[in-house]
């Protein structure tokens, strides 16, 4: 887990003048929302099928200049019997996605086992972060059909004031951009995540915050990534990171009698052109622009709202589906996540 400090809230050193503006919802003082989703969530998922069925009785609805906006179900593999760290991440990142800017309203499902559940602990952190109105209905306290009809009116209670918020302008250094790849190819660190990172530069030029992850994708890069770290500290708990995951990968490997490199440089990747674990990774981090130095190190769906501007590394595995599961729930209200040979995720 990364041992320093955030950095203090406000502008990244440099910054004049006033940002850019960009058309997103207004929190209040919080981050802007480029969505203004109503997202039915389960505690834990056990409860995943009745908070998709509440959602799935709103189909139909959208709203926003565009019809962007829905009633979206976020079911997950968590919630149920964990301790100890296993629990902390996970009310993290549930807490997070609850107070998301792009989440202007929220329906919690609990079952009523776990201590996530019985103890109420996603609602009481989600309220810690947020003031965004929030609804819980529990499926052993109501029954099944009961929590159900709940749920659904409970959706439809929130949907008439959140159709009724409007986009205006908001200042471009509230913008958190993630950045992701994956099925890379030969061409993925030449073109795609050499666009991605012109991007960042000008997200982060406006004052605004980048953050990249998958940490098995900087093996082999350390030189590029030491000169890009603010300081020896930050360069310190990013290179503990990397070790840390090379330690893992190896003894992956090992375990499933595989080339110690494999778990990371995929045979898809091998296939598509790509020679070595460092062509893949020096690739890979072109994602995070050429400009502006590393200014952190955080855990895994780590919560960045309150964060300086600036750029981010965030704990998290190669894997595509937990790595931008880890991103959305730091607040990115958008993410470009680019492939090579093709990757549907999203």
């Amino acid at each position: 887990m990364p041992a320093g400090p955030l950095p203090a809230v406000g502008r990244g050193p440099g910054d004049a003048g006033a940002p850019e503006t960009l058309l997103a919802y207004d929190r209040g003082g919080a981050p802007f929302g480029s969505r203004n989703h109503l997202l039915v969530i389960p505690s834990v998922f056990c409860v995943n099928q009745e908070a998709g069925e509440i959602a799935e009785t709103f189909a139909t609805e959208s709203w926003g200049d565009q019809g962007e906006n829905r009633v979206i179900a976020l079911p997950h593999a968590t919630g149920c019997c964990q301790v100890g760290y296993d629990e902390e991440a996970s009310l993290r990142l549930l807490a997070n996605m609850i107070a998301h800017p792009n989440v202007g309203a929220a329906v919690i499902v609990t079952l009523g086992c776990s201590p996530l559940c019985v103890q109420d602990r996603l609602l009481q952190r989600a309220r810690t972060l947020t003031d965004k109105p929030i609804q819980t209905v529990s499926v052993q306290a109501l029954g099944r059909a009961t929590a159900l009809a709940q749920g659904k009116e409970a959706v439809a209670a929130l949907l008439p004031a959140i159709k009724s918020a409007r986009r205006s302008p908001q200042p471009m250094d509230q913008l958190l951009l993630a950045v992701k790849c994956g099925a890379s190819d030969l061409t993925s660190g030449l073109f795609a995540n050499t666009a991605t990172g012109h991007v960042a530069d000008l997200v982060l030029d406006q004052g605004g915050s980048v953050v990249i992850s998958e940490i098995m994708e900087f093996f082999g890069a350390e030189k590029a990534l030491k000169a890009r770290c603010r300081d020896q500290a930050v360069w310190l708990d990013l290179l503990r990171l990397i070790k840390t995951n090379e330690m893992i990968g190896k003894a992956a490997a090992v375990l499933a009698e595989q080339d110690i490199h494999s778990m990371e440089l995929t045979m898809g990747n091998i296939e598509a052109g790509l020679s070595t674990q460092e062509e893949k990774s020096l690739g890979a981090i072109r994602k995070m622009g050429f400009k502006h130095p590393i200014e952190n190190v955080v855990g895994f769906a780590e919560r960045l709202a309150d964060a300086r501007a600036g750029l981010y590394v965030m704990d998290g595995p190669g894997q595509d589906l937990i790595s931008a599961s880890g991103l959305g729930a730091t607040g990115a209200q958008a993410m470009i996540f680019t492939t090579g040979i093709g990757n549907p995720l999203g």
